[in-house]
């Protein structure tokens, strides 16, 4: 059975030192994806910082915010980074409304 377009799965992982990397049983299942299926991987070098990952930021939507503003990735997951930050700051929250206002 082959993977149906349209299926995805993100999940970080660890290469081994052979250079292996394993995809968790439960996204095989998830995917219906059974010994000989023909999937298309997209590897990325580095992961999405946890603090990013928690309220549900995807490694696609960083990817267009930075195709949209014609910015390196980078630059966009450390705005990301210090908004997220400075968000949980009552004083910063505070200018932010008077700016608004």
């Amino acid at each position: 059975m082959n993977w149906r377009s349209g299926q995805q799965a993100e999940f970080d992982f660890m290469v081994a030192e052979d250079g292996s990397v394993g995809i968790p049983s439960e996204q095989l299942d998830r995917l219906n994806l059974r010994p000989g299926s023909k999937v298309r991987i997209h590897v990325k070098g580095q992961a999405l910082p946890d603090e990013l990952r928690q309220p549900g930021v995807t490694d696609d939507e960083i990817e267009r915010i930075a195709s949209l503003q014609h910015e390196p990735v980078e630059n966009v997951t450390r705005f990301l980074l210090t908004e997220s930050s400075q968000s949980m700051n009552a004083e910063f929250k505070k200018r932010a409304r008077g700016l608004r206002d």
